[in-house]
């Protein structure tokens, strides 16, 4: 048993539980109810804890104070593994699939360990070229195999003289023009003609297996010989090895050159395989697959403002370049000279400029201005695998199920794979449809490994992706899935696993196969426990522990604690949704304002039944589901051609997938995109800030008679600028991140502010009593009351509170926030700004994410709140409730 008493971390009151090991175990109830709370941040944060107390006291000393879950007694903690939606940071710009699941390591290894390097200028192949590896090549040929060691003095040039001189060096056979002949019979030569000409050092018949005597001769023949070649060659200005060996002559070059062209190679190298390494990233795009172009004027936010005050986009960075160049921080951007202006925006001495730093940052990292004024295109030079020329010219008899490998030689023979695929064709292939053959003995191991990774992939339903895919194109559930491979494809036992809600994205067709994986992990002998919505995965378990029956303060209570058969009947909202009491009403008919019709969208999958594409008719003013099994295209469709395309219409320097024509864009005014790539992660981000709030808060309290006796404007409360009343030691974090390189990166409070993130003088400063750092703790149900006088901060808050939302503190970190928090909190922001919203269209990416049937009706009733105020919703998802709750379904 996990023995679990007192647990009161958050909203949780005294819970005890006693949880058997070995068992699937789904953790239920609404939003904020405090599920997550005690799946993650007691029983998987003590776990943590007791880990890092095990490790020697010199890791130990780098966490600083890890804080102990709030909880009496917790006994039988095995070790744990989780993966939670939570605090994820946005991905590398070189970041994939291949590199979130950790199989591209290993493939670089198998390349750079079989592969052939086949040169980018003439294609000719280049084999080992060590004298090691040419020998044990040549004598695992099949027995009485006729082998004849040449070295190339002449290409395509007069062979007469040197014919003249061979005797003389002791050589009596040649190869003239591929024909081998003694030296002595070979008759006059027509110079006039140009010739190939070839010195055979040496010739042997390969022996067998049973003749280790003859056969230990041969190598030392094969190696003297092999090393008068490459002596030869070094005089003669070639490198290459010749061997005549039956079929095609088997060329190895010399370490460094081509056996074609005499062009330098890189030696094989698993940094030859990586987009990080200056080896082997290509150089017109630095390793992104991809080239961008920012117009840096269209980061100017407000030429009003000054520098401190954000002027320009791009945060800190931009703040103090300038600061360090000497440029005036208090002045208006308008009021600057040209050359400060043009320092910040396009660099100089010690500074980019923040149109390169967007640039290079990638989209994933982006602001929303500065991925407006970002066009990004595919990178030419490397057909978008991020790879310089020798990386993407390695091959390896890679196989396809069914079609390869194609071989020089046998492959029981031991020979090296010359015909196949590189590592950027490979990284192409759907994952269902990829199986890796490569017989090589020394990379079996690796291969191995690689395939069962890719099937784990397929099993969690991720078949359709790529593994070359970048993982900042993934959507919620599957960059969750991605990471769930990684980890629970590790094939261990007697671990502990906690999943923050695993089959999100995922279209209850594909949900079965999930449900066998969560099946095998506990059949391995580890705990599983699940923090989950989808009714199938809560069928499943062997427990369901149920929290409620609100959320926040009216939450953390244990509802239910046993298998699911004994939810039926009980007054829980698991309880009433899971047995059909309570459902999703059906939208009201609400007539459509216009459409806006899209013809011929052929990006991606799109043309897989029909080569004109798909079309695609939205009705304007109302609210559209899009769904469809994963990987059918639904975010090709919605996500990189439609909005991409409407935002191009309206001044962003967006590139749409293919497409024939967009009718219908002068009802659109404003595009609006709520999904996990806009979503904040920044300790600095919090809900107020999130909701627009911060200036009107920070307002109220430089009126206060203590802040105008000592001066102080709104700006003082700013945790963004440095010299504000912000903490000195945390930069206004309220914590300390310590990277401990061999484990996650872990957040310490900082312990000169306690996590208050403001100096001792600034929290002498009070609004009703409370300072900025109390307020900052309030949920927005309290702080709604709290402000109830002033409407440009209550309003707001009061719409948090009917999506659901009023137990989020003020001020808890973005990067803390669950996908469905941060987009409810978006929408939040835009239904408290009604006058922006006609004319908007509004396109949501898996915005049911994280959120318990009963919190879906409320985000429908924000949806449809929003198509009241004539805006038009667009929404990518696959929840049934959500889908039968919109006005129109588009299903792919």
């Amino acid at each position: 048993m996990i023995r679990l008493r007192g647990a009161r971390e958050h909203n949780l009151r005294g819970i005890d539980l006693d949880l058997p090991k070995g068992t699937l175990i789904a953790f239920t109830g609404v939003s904020g109810s405090g599920k997550s709370s005690l799946a993650f941040d007691t029983l998987y944060a003590e776990a943590s804890r007791r880990f890092v107390e095990a490790l020697a006291p010199e890791a130990r000393s780098r966490f600083g104070r890890l804080r102990r879950p709030a909880v009496t007694f917790v006994d039988g903690l095995p070790p744990a593994i989780g993966v939670s939606q939570r605090g994820r940071s946005a991905p590398a710009a070189r970041a994939t699939v291949a590199s979130e699941a950790e199989i591209h390591e290993l493939l670089r290894v198998v390349w750079a360990t079989v592969g052939v390097l086949h040169c980018p200028d003439c294609g000719t192949p280049s084999r080992p070229a060590t004298v090691d590896s040419i020998v044990r090549e040549l004598v695992s040929l099949a027995p009485g195999t006729r082998v004849s060691v040449l070295a190339p003095v002449v290409r395509a040039g007069r062979v007469a003289a040197v014919l003249r001189e061979l005797p003389r060096q002791g050589f009596v056979r040649v190869r003239l023009d591929g024909v081998q002949h003694a030296v002595e019979d070979v008759g006059p030569v027509d110079d006039r003609v140009p010739h190939d000409l070839d010195v055979v050092v040496d010739r042997v018949k390969i022996a067998g297996a049973d003749e280790a005597d003859r056969l230990a001769e041969q190598r030392s023949r094969l190696g003297e010989a092999v090393r008068t070649v490459q002596r030869i060659g070094r005089s003669a200005g070639r490198g290459e090895v010749v061997v005549q060996a039956g079929g095609p002559d088997r060329v190895y070059g010399a370490a460094g050159r081509c056996g074609g062209c005499s062009a330098v190679l890189p030696e094989l190298h698993a940094r030859l395989f990586s987009t990080s390494s200056p080896k082997g990233a290509c150089r017109s795009c630095d390793g992104l697959g991809a080239v961008r172009t920012v117009d840096a004027d269209r980061l100017v936010v407000d030429p009003l403002r000054s520098l401190a005050e954000g002027a320009v986009d791009g945060g800190k960075a931009v703040r103090d370049a300038a600061h360090a160049h000497g440029i005036p921080m208090d002045r208006a951007w308008r009021d600057l000279d040209w050359a400060s202006q043009d320092y910040v925006l396009r660099g100089g001495p010690g500074w980019e400029g923040a149109g390169r730093r967007a640039s290079r940052r990638g989209a994933s990292a982006a602001s929303e201005r500065a991925a407006m004024a970002t066009l990004e295109r595919p990178c030419a030079d490397c057909a978008s695998s991020g790879l310089a020329p020798a990386g993407r010219s390695v091959r390896v008899g890679s196989a396809l199920r069914g079609s390869y490998p194609e071989w020089v030689g046998s492959p029981e023979g031991g020979s090296y794979p010359v015909l196949g695929r590189t590592l950027p064709e490979l990284l192409m292939v759907p994952l269902s449809e990829l199986v890796i053959d490569c017989p090589a003995p020394e990379v079996a191991p690796l291969v191995d490994e690689i395939n069962r990774r890719v099937a784990f992939l397929v099993r969690v339903g991720l078949g359709h992706l790529t593994l070359g895919r970048s993982a900042s194109t993934l959507s919620t559930g599957e960059s969750q899935r991605v990471r769930i491979a990684s980890q629970a494809g590790s094939q261990l036992s007697g671990v502990m696993y906690v999943f923050d809600e695993p089959t999100a994205g995922l279209h209850p067709a594909d949900t079965a196969l999930f449900l066998d994986v969560l099946r095998d992990l506990r059949a391995a002998g580890n705990t599983v426990l699940v923090v989950e919505h989808d009714p199938d995965v809560i069928r499943i378990a062997d427990l369901v522990v149920d929290i409620g029956p609100g959320a926040g303060p009216d939450g953390g209570q244990l509802l239910y604690f046993g298998p699911p058969s004994g939810l039926a009947g009980r007054e829980s909202p698991t309880a009433r949704w899971l047995d059909g009491r309570d459902s999703a009403a059906p939208p009201l008919p609400r007539q459509a304002a216009g459409v806006l019709t899209l013809t011929g969208a052929r990006g991606r999958n799109l043309t897989r039944r029909s080569p004109a594409g798909v079309d695609l008719v939205l009705p304007l003013g109302q609210v559209t589901a899009v769904t469809g099994r994963s990987g059918v295209g639904k975010s090709t469709l919605v996500l990189d051609t439609l909005a991409a395309a409407v935002a191009r219409h309206l001044g962003a320097l967006a590139e749409p997938l293919p497409y024939d024509r967009l009718d219908g864009l002068d009802a659109i005014g404003r595009l609006v995109r709520v999904g996990l790539a806009q979503a904040a992660r920044s300790d600095r981000s919090l809900p107020v800030t999130l909701l627009k709030l911060w200036a009107d808060l920070r307002g109220l309290y430089a009126k206060t008679a203590l802040a105008r006796q000592h001066g102080w404007g709104p700006d003082h409360w700013s945790l963004h600028t440095s010299g504000s009343g912000r903490c000195t030691a945390c930069e206004g974090e309220g914590v300390r991140h310590v990277d401990l390189q061999f484990l996650p990166e872990v957040a310490v409070e900082c312990e000169a502010c306690e996590g208050q993130r403001y100096d001792e003088a600034t929290l002498s400063v009070t609004f009703h009593g409370l300072s900025m750092a109390q307020v900052l703790t309030l949920p927005a149900r309290e702080a709604r009351v709290l402000f109830a006088n002033h409407q440009a901060i209550a309003g707001p808050l009061r719409v948090l509170e009917d999506l659901g939302l009023g137990y989020l503190p003020l001020g808890q970190p973005a990067s803390t926030l669950s996908g469905g928090e941060q987009q409810r909190i978006q929408l939040a922001r835009e239904l408290g700004r009604p006058g922006d919203v006609a004319g908007t269209l509004y396109v949501l990416d898996e915005p049911s994410i994280g959120l318990h049937p009963a919190d879906i009706a409320s985000l429908l009733t924000a949806l449809h709140r929003l198509a009241d105020a004539r805006g038009t919703v667009i929404v990518v998802d696959t929840d049934p409730a959500l889908v039968l709750g919109c006005d129109n379904v588009v299903e792919l």
